[in-house]
Parts: C-alpha cells; sequence; structure tokens
C-alpha cells in the first residue's frame, strides 16, 4: 500500500486524509485548533496550534498506514498574515482571513496601490482583507512586532511547508490574495511594492501548485511519525484546492464550510480584469477561478447550534420538519461583516421577523436559508450561465440546506459524495498529477432539484434579503459616522 497524505489546514481543524493508489481516501482524520476573537473584529490563531494539530492528527492513523506514506501535499486557508521572524518562527498569533481590524488602516494602502494602477495587475480591486493591508494594520497597532517580522505568509499551509521542509514559499493563488502579485506573471509586482513602500525581501517566493518544495525534515519526520525525505507537493489555498477537487472546469461550485464561496475556472482573460468579483490565480498556469466569497457560511449554523445548544445533526431534523410550512423569519448572515458582492466590514448579521410561535428548528431553517440567499446574490453578481451547481463542505451533508440552496438559486444542486474532504482531493489531484498517481473517480452523492412549488416564494424571499441587507448596510453606515 503506497499513501498520498494530503494536510487540509482550514479555520476550525487540521483534516488529514490519505489517499490510496486507487485516488479515493482510505482515510480522513481532523484536530481541532483554536481561534481567538478580538474586540474590534480580529480573528487570530497561533501557528504552532497548527503543528500541535498536525501531529495529533498523524498520530490517529495507523502506524502502517504511516509509514506507507509516500508523498504529502498541502492546501488550507489564504488571505492570513502569518509573520515569521529571521529564525522562522512566528512573531505573533496569525490574523486570518476573516480578521476586519485592517479595514481602519486600509485608505492609505488602497489609495496608493489605486494611484499606482493596481487593479489590471493584481486582476482585482485592493481590498481591505488583503495580506498587505493586514500587515499595514500590524505595523502601526504593534510596531514593535513588525519590526521583528522577516517574511510574511498568506497561506496556513506555507506555514506547515516551512515546519516540513524548512523551505518559505508560497502559491499563486495564495499570492494573489496578498494585493501585490501581478496575476498574469505570477510573481510579485515591484511596481506595486514600492507603491506601499514595503520591503521586497518580506514577500515569500512564488511557486507552482505541483511543486516538490523539499523533503520531510529530520525534526518534521520524528514529531509526526512519517517517513524521513518523503517529497512535500507545494499545493494552494483552499478556494482553489475546493474548485479543483469539486467541479469540472467552468462548472459551478458552491463550497460550506465555515466560510463559503462560489467559485468557477477558465482561461485567464488580462483585458477583462479587474471583474465584479474576486479573481485568483489557478494552479494551472494561464488560467484563473473567478470566486464570490462568504465570510459566514458554516460558521452561522455553528453559532446558532451554539446558542440553542443542541448538535447540528439535531437541528437539521427540527428544520426539515419545519420545512412543511416554511418560517417567514429571515436571517442575514452578515456575522463578520461581507466581502461579497460588496465589501462591509462593518455590517452585521440579525434575524428579523421572529414569531412567538417559533422554535429553533424554524430559526435554524432561517439561518441556512439566509446563507443560500446569500449565495443567490453572489450567483447574480457573477452573472453566472444556466447548469448545475457541484457542493461541496461540511454542509453538504446537512439534510435539509442543499434542497434550500436548490431553491433559493433555481439551480439543480449536486452533493458530492466526498463532500469534507473535497479541498483535501484538490492537492491529491495537483500532487497526482505531478507524481504520476492516478485520475480519482468523480461521485455525486445525491441531487437536488428546485421546488417548482417554491419557486415564487424563493424570488418573495430574495427580494426582502435584499432589502433587508441594503437597510443594515446603511445603519452599519450610520453607526460608523459616530
Amino acid at each position: 500500500m503506497s499513501i498520498l497524505l494530503v494536510f487540509d489546514l482550514g479555520t476550525t481543524a487540521l483534516k488529514l486524509v490519505a489517499f490510496g493508489e486507487d485516488g479515493r481516501p482510505a482515510r480522513q482524520v481532523e484536530a481541532r485548533h483554536p481561534t481567538r476573537s478580538t474586540p474590534g473584529g480580529g480573528q487570530e490563531q497561533d501557528p504552532e496550534d497548527w503543528w500541535t494539530a498536525a501531529a495529533t492528527a498523524c498520530a490517529a492513523l495507523p502506524t502502517a498506514m504511516r509509514e506507507s506514506v509516500r508523498a504529502i501535499a498541502l492546501v488550507g486557508t489564504m488571505e492570513n498574515l502569518v509573520p515569521i521572524d529571521a529564525g522562522g518562527r512566528p512573531v505573533r498569533p496569525a490574523l486570518l482571513y476573516s480578521d476586519g481590524r485592517s479595514g481602519a488602516t486600509f485608505a492609505p494602502v488602497r489609495d496608493r496601490l489605486l494611484a499606482a494602477g493596481a487593479p489590471p495587475v493584481l486582476g482585482n480591486a485592493p481590498g481591505p482583507l488583503n495580506t498587505v493591508a493586514k500587515l499595514r494594520w500590524l505595523q502601526q497597532a504593534e510596531p514593535e512586532a513588525a519590526r521583528r517580522v522577516a517574511t510574511i505568509l498568506p497561506g496556513a499551509k506555507d506555514y506547515l511547508a516551512l515546519r516540513l521542509t524548512g523551505r518559505i514559499a508560497t502559491d499563486p493563488a495564495a499570492g494573489t490574495t496578498v494585493g501585490l502579485m501581478d496575476i498574469a506573471r505570477r510573481d510579485w509586482s515591484a511596481p506595486l511594492v514600492e507603491a506601499v513602500g514595503l520591503d521586497p525581501a518580506l514577500l515569500p517566493p512564488i511557486l507552482p501548485a505541483d511543486a516538490v518544495i523539499g523533503e520531510l525534515l529530520g525534526p518534521a519526520a520524528q514529531a509526526l511519525g512519517l517517513p524521513l525525505g518523503c517529497p512535500v507537493v507545494n499545493g494552494c489555498g483552499d478556494a482553489a484546492a475546493s474548485t479543483i477537487g469539486a467541479a469540472a472546469d467552468g462548472q459551478l461550485h458552491v463550497y460550506l464550510g465555515t466560510s463559503g464561496w462560489v467559485a468557477r475556472s477558465g482561461p485567464l482573460d488580462p483585458a477583462a480584469l479587474p471583474r465584479p468579483f474576486t479573481t485568483l490565480a489557478h494552479p494551472r498556469a494561464g488560467w484563473a477561478i473567478e470566486i464570490a466569497p462568504l465570510l459566514t457560511a458554516g460558521d452561522a449554523a455553528g453559532w446558532f447550534g451554539r446558542i440553542a445548544g443542541a448538535e447540528l445533526a439535531v437541528l437539521d431534523a427540527e428544520a426539515e420538519a419545519a420545512d412543511a410550512a416554511p418560517p417567514e423569519t429571515l436571517f442575514l448572515p452578515y456575522l463578520k461583516g461581507e466581502r461579497s458582492p460588496f465589501v462591509d466590514l462593518a455590517l452585521r448579521g440579525a434575524l428579523l421577523d421572529l414569531d412567538i410561535s417559533q422554535g429553533r428548528g424554524a430559526l435554524h431553517y432561517a439561518v441556512l436559508e439566509g446563507v443560500a440567499l446569500a449565495l443567490r446574490n453572489n450567483l447574480d453578481a457573477m452573472a453566472a450561465r444556466p447548469g448545475p451547481i457541484r457542493l461541496t463542505g461540511g454542509g453538504g451533508a446537512s439534510r435539509v440546506w442543499p434542497q434550500l440552496i436548490a431553491d433559493a438559486t433555481g439551480r439543480v444542486v449536486e452533493c458530492a459524495d466526498l463532500p469534507t474532504a473535497t479541498t483535501a482531493m484538490g492537492g491529491y489531484r495537483i500532487a497526482a498529477a505531478a507524481l504520476g498517481w492516478p485520475e480519482p473517480p468523480d461521485g455525486v452523492a445525491a441531487i437536488h432539484e428546485p421546488r417548482r412549488d417554491r419557486a415564487a416564494r424563493a424570488e418573495r424571499r430574495l427580494a426582502r434579503f435584499r432589502q433587508a441587507t441594503e437597510e443594515a448596510r446603511q445603519r452599519a453606515a450610520e453607526g460608523s459616522d459616530r
């Protein structure tokens, strides 16, 4: 038996997926790691907790399986700020992709980049959540820590790569989220780096997703119980990996994890940039991934589950019962702000039109439907062509959510047969192509058709959702002006 081991470093847990020689997962384990929320929208994680999670997950694999690992691939969250000192150690906890504190210090960075003509170079308008914006926040809020930074890493998996191989690198998809990469050249833009006054030595090399960046070092091999010298494939950021793992070229893909997104891939057209949504460098040269992300997706369901004091499977069953007479309660899923189809970090969520007769099943239903309506908003913003949606992520295993997405979008929803392993599957596909391993089979577990008798309700709910969103944005703007 030979194993290709994929480390998928997500927001709440590190998933470890062991793929066999047939391209199918032979074992999947995970180890959770904590997030610290701070005033002002801070979202932080300690990179050492990521490493501890990696060791914990590896220890959960059978010894024979660990000894059979022949290669490693890496995927994980991106648009983070992982500040590393000259010795390769974290200077402070990482600022996650969802850390909104950089919004307060973003304006000078944005103005300099716009003056330098950044949008067509980046493929995107400069954004307040870009890694370069987070670095500016760090420089102003914690100048002593900022002076100790020797390298910034945008990908959580980039830190794992450093611990595994000793090599500093990132990939083109994660590089896109820094806010300084020339998307056509797949390298840092010297004029933009100069425009923001950044020392270019702080930026990691950008290597192809399928590059073997090194071999497993002795200390890492001992800590993880894996074979010394095992080749490590660079991999890519999670949105790119899940797109590759989930869908055929051009097919719409919806991911429902802690965050969420709508994505599709195709050839890069520099003349059409920037678009009104995010464009990422695809792991394949000359291609791009168009993505409309949600800051809060599965996190919204998890938030309500904690308040309700019930497991999500129990709430799903109760929401399924509520579907017979769906509630009018409306949920706005902006618990951490939003970034698509608009960027508004001050915006916050709401539960509207509550009724005393409603139980927690009806409210859970409203939460799931609110995220589904946000996905519909993003689909419309992308002017997506008609066709099915491939659904992945933990939300794809819900008994209710896929049907609500089908109803809200008016599209057929195909649930991937391995919804929680799709991002890792993208890592496998990238590494398998580089190493000559077999292409995995494509599988769909269930298909959900939009219900014709719910079509009128879906349009009415969408109109209400959009109206309520605009009203909430206005309140947030008025509050920030005080």
